[in-house]
Parts: C-alpha cells; sequence; structure tokens
C-alpha cells in the first residue's frame, strides 16, 4: 500500500512538473498511445527512466520488461514493433570514384 501511494505522488509531482514548465516537459514527441498506455508500467517498471524525463530510456526498459508490463502497454509495444518492421530501408550505393 505504501508503494502504491509513493508511486501515485511520484506521478503526481511528475504531472504537476510538466503543466507548470509547460510543452518543454511535456515533450511532444512522445507518441499519446504510448503515454496512455504505459505511463503507469513507466513508473513501476522504469523509474528512474521516468524521474529523469530519459524516454529512449524508459522505452528500452519498457521493451525489456515486456512479459512484466500491462496488456495495454505490451500491445502498443507490439504494434511500433510491427510498424518498424515493416518500415523500407533506403540502401544507399557507393558513390563512384
Amino acid at each position: 500500500m505504501l508503494l502504491l501511494r509513493t508511486a501515485m505522488a511520484t506521478a503526481a509531482l511528475i504531472l504537476a512538473t510538466g503543466a507548470i514548465a509547460g510543452p518543454v516537459a511535456a515533450d511532444a514527441s512522445v507518441n499519446p498511445a504510448w503515454r496512455d498506455a504505459c505511463t503507469r508500467d513507466a513508473f513501476v517498471h522504469c523509474r528512474l527512466h521516468a524521474l529523469a524525463f530519459d524516454i529512449p530510456g524508459v522505452r528500452d526498459c519498457l521493451v525489456r520488461n515486456l512479459n512484466k508490463v500491462s496488456e495495454p502497454c505490451r500491445g502498443v509495444i507490439r504494434a511500433a514493433q510491427a510498424q518498424h518492421a515493416q518500415t523500407p530501408v533506403a540502401v544507399v550505393a557507393p558513390a563512384p570514384h
């Protein structure tokens, strides 16, 4: 119970800080689907990265802990992986000498 209260207080502090700091702290580059589905998991499984606003670190941590995250977060991660796998890779020919 104490852990849950601590996590909720931490999340409230982060949200309040983001609201005060404005768009810079909110980081518009975070996909809303990830934010909605994975915020709780980020604070439960990847707390240090989340507290540091280390978005790539949170993403990598959630992927490493895929078997521990909630089903909605797992679904968003798997959808992103599937989309990334379908993205064509550009092949660049070497420049002539």
